[in-house]
């Protein structure tokens, strides 16, 4: 049962150290989006590949791992157990430790959720904006008329494009 939950704890280490670094990483690309550091997005995006590589290529050893330590704690294996349940079974030190992983990996997925989607709102804004730009400068404009139904019954057409009309020119 030791050799199971130190094996196991290394994985949590490795597992903790990947998502620390993708969080990190996040992070910096969100200062790289603010300043509009091109290269450095394209050096992040191959980095933030290769590190969600890694924690795919990771997660078999961990679940295996997760299997066989509750295994040893007389745990079921299906479901899969929560760390808080396996340390709930656990002897001391290590149930400390799996409390410890557990709040620290739960506190890093949010993290890198929460970067993920401030990030993606940075980057929609930005392509929102080149876009609008380059539709004015072709005169490809979207008017605001989207596909649908009239109160009639009868199908409205989609978006039409042609020249925009700016306030000066109306």
């Amino acid at each position: 049962m030791k050799a199971a939950l130190d094996e196991l704890m290394n994985l949590l280490e490795t597992h903790l150290s990947l998502y620390g670094q993708l969080a990190g990483l996040l992070d910096r690309e969100q200062a790289a989006l603010l300043e509009l550091d091109v290269v450095g997005l394209q050096k992040m995006a191959k980095t933030k590949e290769t590190l969600s590589l890694k924690i795919r290529l990771h997660l078999p050893a961990l679940t295996e791992s997760i299997r066989s330590t509750a295994r040893a704690l007389g745990l079921p294996e299906s479901p899969l157990p929560v760390l808080a349940q396996m340390a709930s079974a656990a002897p001391e030190p290590w149930a400390n430790r799996l409390n410890r992983a557990s709040l620290a990996l739960a506190r890093l997925k949010r993290e890198v959720g929460r970067h993920n989607e401030i990030n993606r709102h940075f980057v929609q804004e930005s392509l929102d904006m080149i876009a609008g730009h380059l539709s004015i400068l072709t005169g490809a404009a979207t008017k605001s008329r989207e596909s649908g139904y009239q109160s009639n019954g009868q199908r409205t057409a989609g978006p039409s494009y042609g020249p925009v009309k700016l306030n000066r020119e109306v």
